[in-house]
């Protein structure tokens, strides 16, 4: 016995450990494993972070745990999320992982902290509609599902195609059942924080708090469900449910019935949108409210055939007072019917006999009836009474409204068709009324507003309104508004011609703004938000003055129309900054951009005295705010402007024209041309911002009659590009292409910019180099302090950071100077300068004095070896430059004198020993010439492509044996006087070859030529 209750305890234990152990050491295969399952059962993306295991929690049922739970749509709603969860817990049979082909039992199910996103796109296709269109139904997924729960959820829906939107925020459910029997009794308990539900765009409840505890009887073999047991409550209103319905294939049948019988006004009004505030619970309220509903029929889609529909509300003899309010709310009496029969519901009714009230012995009373709601639509309606807005504030609470008086009074008649309405048959529409307002006020969110006087006359044809004295905040408005054809907006939404005639003295649009930003989007609610289409639009405006921005705006008067969805500016003008600007022309596809992401066109003219570009944004210190300023994707605009002075940073450019065109997220400039400093600026390009990581610019040049100094100390690019130009006093000329990538801070990366181009000297001196007086401390230059530069053109390129200057040769004083080189952007230099100076320029210093011995005894070590160097008026030398130009570097190197330097005669050397070696190798190539035509008579085409390659390897050996006898030669001349040959003698045998610094420059000649940025953009007409 002791041994067997040993071996049954060790066989626990040993269990025991198996269950602990196994979701750990299989745990990254069990993840893997769920995430392929489950993502190549369903049309859906899934993911999650981690997964828990407990094999003893619930034994013998598995509990599985989903953490940080995702799943995102495919095709149609691709990366549009469906549904996330913290925690997604299923407690599964563990048969299930025995025999997984009978399928997967969840007995429980919970999500925690879950938020549902279901879509139906514009063509009805659903996102929800997950599950494979093949048939599972041997597939067991719930059927041992006990229970089920939802907690702190949310859950969105949103049908663009009948535009209906429903948000459940705070949302608790719970579900039990025995699903494995086909019939059971279903018992749930619902509550919802906020509830809001809006039918196009017109909101139905408004964060509503609802309950519902209900028992459903479930029919699985008939697909019924009746309501057994139910408790509602919305707000403060309780609700009774009773029927069922069935949902079969292809058809819905309905038979449902709620009443709400017996309340007060209050618990009626708590759910009526926007009337109630927090407080409802401690109103005073008499009077009864009745709600009877129905729906019974059939619904089937595919026949648009709708159960027949009946609502009735009535509202007697109610009575409301606020808490501490002056006034109650008397003898409220109200009667809504809206019925339709099953079918397509063209029958539909919406008829309110009547919806009355009484305000301090100030009345207001209606009645409407629509008709045929979805065929040709009747309209009998009424409404009369008048306002005083004080004592209205002193009746009911408004959250943000405060400190309101004046009157408003109206009295309006409605009796027409639709088919009236669109064939304006005016004889048989009866429209009218006033409206009128006088001495109203109010305070919004810290902000007064008030009205003189607004009065409006409403006809069958038109609407026309006047105010007078709109005051909001600090701004003011006064004008006149016609609305032709008004009862349209009855029919389509939409208005079919609208006339604005307006003035103000004074605007403050940073005030204004911030009341357009002061209420919140709430995420909880339906929009409210309506797009109407306007036809045409007359507008017509001026205004004296526009505060924005700390920028003050006169004089502003705008003459424009719109129509076919296109703003046709025909006049503009306003004064700022002390200048005078226009603008004309037309924006196309407003609409279409705004709400349906389309491209926005357009042509302008704009015309201007005077812009400062600077005062347009505002520049910020730190460096974490600056951000590029990207152009959008779906613009197609031509702008041609004119302004007379542009100010961008510290540059000034007159009389600037250009045309400005923005296309596929790139800004181009053609034509764009301006005076600068007395000189003249032509250029165009692009910025493009396709890569909105990586923006770049491609622009190009011509510069004319241009002061180095103005532009050095103007232009921070210039300056980086050129820090030369500080010691140069004179003019200059230019073309220049340039392109790379645009920073953070929208100005060029310059390390990794490209640019060819070249400058021309006009007159210029150079003045107060530092290597000027190193040059002097050297050679003992008894040149003036001042040098000046002969005009020429000077050719470079800018390459990852580097300035690369093309040989260029500059005679300043009688002094000739060969110049070669680089120097970076951060301003180190690498200069290599050939120098021919007469030697009465010289000084007798040490230096100088050193240096004509140094050419004498190199002169007698030259004619040792036949070369002919004499004593000559130059003395020649080179001058290798390293440093920065604050702080250069200088190393003299003699070369000769006497008309004739090393160089020279290096160059005389190579070039007689090549010409002896041409001629040798001609002789060579002549006869192998003979050779190859005869081996090709002999071999015929066979191998005549082997015998040319043969004869071009021949060339080529000959032609380096060339290069390899020159050098020798030279090298063994020179290496006699102690001269390091090896740079020298390889730069002359490639001149001599063919190789010269004029390739270098035709290439950049080339770039300036072919330039063209536009080639692959799209142009606007």
């Amino acid at each position: 016995m002791k041994k067997a209750l040993k071996i049954i305890f060790a066989s626990l234990t040993v269990l025991i450990l198996v269950l602990l152990l196994l979701p750990i050491l299989f745990k990254s295969e069990l993840v893997d494993v769920l995430k392929k399952e489950i993502n190549n059962n369903i049309n859906a993306r899934v993911d999650f972070e981690d997964v828990n295991v407990s094999l003893l929690r619930n034994f013998p049922k598995v509990e599985l745990q989903l953490l940080l739970f995702n799943m995102e749509g495919i095709e149609e709603f691709d990366s549009i999320t469906l549904l996330t969860a913290d925690i997604i817990t299923a407690s599964i049979d563990i048969k299930s992982f025995i025999k997984p082909a009978q399928g997967i039992n969840i007995n429980s199910l919970s999500f925690e902290k879950a938020n549902l996103n279901l879509l139906v796109n514009e063509q009805g296709i659903a996102n929800y509609d997950i599950l494979p269109k093949e048939d599972s139904s041997d597939q067991i997924y719930f059927g041992q599902i006990e229970n089920y729960e939802i907690s702190e959820s949310t859950i969105a829906y949103h049908d663009k195609l009948s535009q209906s939107k429903m948000k459940l925020q705070g949302f608790n459910h719970s579900g039990s059942g025995k699903f494995a029997d086909s019939v059971f009794d279903l018992v749930t308990q619902t509550e919802i924080d906020s509830l809001s539900f809006s039918y196009e765009n017109i909101p139905y409840f408004l964060n509503v708090h609802s309950i519902a505890d209900m028992i459903v009887s479930v029919d699985l073999n008939e697909y019924r469900y009746v309501i057994k047991e139910n408790k509602i409550k919305l707000n403060q209103l309780p609700l009774q449910l009773n029927g069922g319905f069935t949902l079969g294939e292809e058809e819905y049948n309905f038979d449902l019935i709620g009443q709400s019988t017996n309340n007060s006004i209050a618990d009626f009004l708590s759910i009526v949108p926007g009337f109630y505030v927090n407080d409802y619970k401690n109103i005073q309220s008499e009077g009864q409210a009745t709600v009877n509903m129905s729906f019974k029929g059939r619904y089937k889609e595919s026949d648009n055939i709708m159960p027949a529909m009946k609502l009735d509300v009535v509202l007697s003899d109610g009575y409301l007072k606020y808490p501490d309010l002056v006034f109650p709310i008397k003898s409220i009496n109200g009667d809504l019917k809206v019925t339709a029969q099953e079918g397509n519901w063209d029958d539909l009714q919406v008829h309110m006999k009547q919806l009355n009230f009484i305000v301090n012995d100030r009345p207001v009373g209606s009645h409407f009836l629509v008709d045929n709601l979805f065929g040709n639509t009747g309209y009998n309606g009424a409404i009369t009474g008048s306002m005083n807005l004080e004592d209205l504030s002193k009746a009911i609470i408004f959250e943000k409204l405060k400190n309101l008086k004046g009157i408003i009074s109206g009295d309006l008649k409605l009796k027409a068709s639709q088919h009236d309405i669109v064939n304006k048959n005016y004889a048989k529409i009866d429209f009218n009324g006033q409206f009128k307002a006088t001495n109203a006020s109010l305070t919004y969110d810290d902000i007064n507003f008030s009205l003189n006087s607004a009065s409006a006359l409403l006809s069958p044809q038109k609407i026309e309104l006047e105010t007078t004295l709109l005051k909001i905040g600090e701004s003011d408005f006064n004008g006149q508004l016609r609305i032709q054809d008004p009862l349209m907006m009855l029919t389509n939404g939409s208005v079919k011609e609208l006339f604005i005639q307006g003035n103000s003295n004074f605007i403050n649009g940073d005030e204004l703004q911030k009341l357009g930003q002061s209420e919140p989007k709430n995420n909880n609610s339906p929009s409210t938000t309506t797009q109407r289409k306007i036809e045409k639009v007359h507008f017509n405006y001026d205004l004296k003055r526009l505060k924005y921005a700390d920028n003050d705006v006169n004089s502003i008067i705008l003459r424009s129309n719109w129509s076919n969805d296109s703003l046709k500016v025909k006049e503009s003008k306003l004064e700022w900054n002390g200048s005078t600007m226009s603008l004309t022309g037309y924006i196309a596809n407003i609409n279409t951009y705004l709400f349906n992401k389309g491209t926005l066109g357009g042509k302008l003219y704009w015309k201007a005295d005077k812009l400062n570009v600077s005062q347009l944004y505002q520049k910020s210190e730190s460096k974490e705010e600056l951000q590029r300023i990207l152009v959008p994707d779906n613009l197609d605009i031509e702008l041609d402007a004119d302004i007379g002075q542009l100010i961008y940073d510290d540059l000034n450019f007159n009389a600037f024209t250009g045309k400005l065109l923005i296309n596929e997220s790139t800004l181009l400039l053609l034509n764009t041309q301006a005076n600068m400093f007395n000189g003249r600026v032509a250029f165009q390009g692009s910025y493009d911002c396709k890569d909105t990581s990586n923006p770049t610019f491609d622009f190009k040049y011509d510069m004319s009659q241009i002061p180095f100094k103005s532009l050095f100390e103007k232009s921070s690019l210039f300056k980086k590009l050129n820090p030369f130009a500080e010691y140069l006093d004179g003019k200059f000329n230019s073309t220049l292409v340039i392109s790379g990538p645009i920073g953070e801070d929208m100005f060029p990366v310059l390390n990794k910019i490209d640019a060819s181009g070249f400058f021309e000297t006009l007159q210029t001196e150079l003045s107060g180099l530092p290597l000027i007086s190193e040059l002097k401390a050297k050679l003992g230059f008894e040149a003036a302090k001042k040098w000046y530069l002969e005009d020429s053109r000077n050719w470079f390129e800018i390459k990852e950071g580097k300035v690369l200057f093309q040989p260029f040769t500059q005679t300043i004083n009688d002094m000739k100077y060969d110049f070669t080189g680089t120097y970076g952007l951060d301003h180190n230099i690498d200069f290599k300068v050939r120098s021919s100076i007469p030697r009465e320029k010289l000084n007798a210093t040490k230096a100088s004095s050193l240096l004509g011995k140094g050419l004498e005894g190199l002169d007698k070590q030259a004619k040792a070896l036949g070369l002919n160097i004499e004593v000559g008026p130059n003395i020649y030398f080179d001058i290798n430059i390293t440093g920065t130009f604050k702080k250069p570097k200088l190393s003299i190197v003699p070369t000769g004198s006497g008309g004739e330097n090393i160089e020279s005669v290096v160059q005389d050397r190579i070039k007689g020993e090549s010409d002896k070696l041409k001629d040798s190798i001609k002789t060579r190539v002549n006869k192998e010439s003979e050779i190859i035509k005869d081996s090709i008579k002999r071999a015929g085409n066979a191998k005549l492509d082997s015998i040319k390659s043969k004869a071009n390897d021949k060339i080529d050996k000959a032609e380096s044996k060339i290069k390899d006898n020159i050098i020798s030669k030279a090298d063994s001349t020179l290496s006699k006087i102690g001269i390091d040959s090896t740079k020298i003698i390889k730069d002359k045998v490639d001149d001599i070859l063919g190789k010269t610094s004029k390739s270098d420059i035709d290439s950049i000649k080339s770039k300036l030529n072919d330039w063209n940025p536009f080639k692959k953009k799209k142009k606007i007409d």
